[in-house]
């Protein structure tokens, strides 16, 4: 059985159990639960985010950080807040650095899955887009051509509902 990390974050209320997918002396890599964001938000300063939580878990030496051998751990990717799924943090400053200017050169890839509304004319298409958070909307993104960071997107439908299609997302 994988390990769980234990996080709680007292004003909120919140309590997290995240397994552990893989560990080496390199990474640690977990499965990120939907909703918590991964750094705090200066416009919601109160919201808990997941490194700070796993930086004062190290630092407090719970348990399972001490099982695992965590000293170090930092994010080599942003995923968005409402996204699940594996989250890859490096294990060292030089680890750090090293998977940071992957992700940065767009060598690094993520998959995910989208249930969007409508329903798109081919079965595989790509896009090219600048996407910024929505301002009225938190948790979803926009198009902004000028200030949004460049996304490419290779979709291909999975399944098609009546006004929904769910993509694969590369």
């Amino acid at each position: 059985m994988n390990p769980v990390i234990k996080l709680s974050d007292r004003p909120s209320g919140g309590y997290w159990e995240i397994p552990v997918l893989a560990l080496d002396d390199s990474l640690l890599v977990l499965d990120k639960p939907a909703g918590l964001r991964l750094k705090r938000d200066p416009d919601e300063p109160a919201a808990p985010a997941l490194l700070p939580l796993l930086h004062a878990a190290i630092a407090a030496a719970k348990p399972w950080a001490a099982q695992l051998g965590l000293q170090h751990v930092a994010a080599v990717h942003r995923p968005e807040p409402d996204t699940s799924g594996v989250l890859l943090l490096a294990r060292s400053p030089e680890w750090t650095v090293a998977l940071a200017g992957q992700f940065a050169s767009n060598r690094g890839h993520s998959r995910h899955l989208a249930l969007v509304r409508g329903e798109p004319r081919e079965d595989t298409f790509e896009l090219d887009t600048r996407l910024v958070p929505h301002p009225d909307r938190p948790g979803e993104m926009r198009s902004d051509p000028r200030r949004g960071r460049r996304y490419h997107t290779r979709c291909e439908v999975m399944e098609r509902f009546r006004h929904y299609t769910l993509l694969r997302c590369h």
